[in-house]
């Protein structure tokens, strides 16, 4: 969906928030009114930008980017989007209400199975891992979280993830354009085999390798660890290795620790 369209979703009052910086990016936040829960996805986005940049110190500098825009609506997907201009290319992160809520429950047989498509997608995943965890601590806390004063919900857990997910997009593509936009285009028929896709999550099946390098930058960012064939494929589609996921364990050039 472009830009454009994403914007005609938008249903209440548009608010801009005051621009910030973060570790070399310049974020502009576009609130829509009708957005619900609006400071937990505030909440999320900030964390994933201190998660990305915590296991790629130099993510946002090598991105060149006068301004990301954050626009948070109700009705808009989570998304990212690219708009070329004569002032240079410009990049919009929509993030929409569904961020905050659990959902996706058909695609397993139960919720801390796998189903025929293999496990769920990788924030769901996130989600799962957050829950287990609490109920195995009886600790509202974040076990991937690299601060230990650092909380979260589940439902946040997940949202953080989804915003992780998105930045991949944002990185893939500046890593490796050519790789990213012809997967990008709707007539590809291209897509990850269903074994490597098994292993990642069921959101990867069926879908192009975009989605896959952004679940796997999303699982390397959280500890996850994968085959040789996973982190061979995520690297031959233009994919970045985070130099060590959120714990603070160094990882290798296959993706797995020292």
């Amino acid at each position: 969906m472009s830009k454009e369209k994403n914007f005609k979703l938008l249903q209440g009052e548009i608010s801009e928030l005051q621009e910030e910086s973060f570790n070399g990016l310049t974020l502009k936040v576009i609130r829509d009114s009708s957005t619900q829960r609006y400071n937990e996805k505030l909440g999320a986005l900030h964390r994933a930008l201190s998660y990305v940049h915590h296991c790629l110190p130099d993510a946002f500098s090598d991105l060149r980017l006068p301004i990301l825009t954050v626009v948070f609506g109700e009705k808009v997907p989570c998304q990212v989007c690219w708009d070329n201009t004569p002032h240079g290319k410009e990049v919009y992160l929509f993030l929409g209400d569904k961020m905050m809520f659990q959902y996706n429950k058909s695609l397993q047989d139960e919720l801390f199975s796998s189903g025929e498509k293999g496990p769920r997608g990788v924030c769901d995943q996130i989600y799962d891992d957050q829950k287990r965890f609490i109920e195995n601590r009886a600790l509202w806390c974040c076990c991937y979280s690299p601060h230990e004063q650092d909380y979260q919900s589940p439902v946040s857990a997940k949202a953080t993830a989804i915003v992780v997910h998105e930045l991949g997009h944002i990185l893939h593509e500046n890593n490796d354009k050519e790789s990213f936009w012809q997967n990008n285009k709707i007539a590809s028929p291209k897509v990850i085999s269903a074994d490597l896709a098994r292993q990642v999550g069921s959101y990867v099946i069926g879908n192009n390798p975009n989605e896959f390098v952004a679940e796997v930058f999303t699982g390397l960012v959280y500890g996850k660890r994968y085959s040789e064939g996973i982190i061979k494929e995520y690297e031959k589609e233009g994919g970045v290795l985070p130099v060590w996921d959120i714990r603070g364990i160094i990882l290798n050039e296959r993706g797995e620790k020292r």
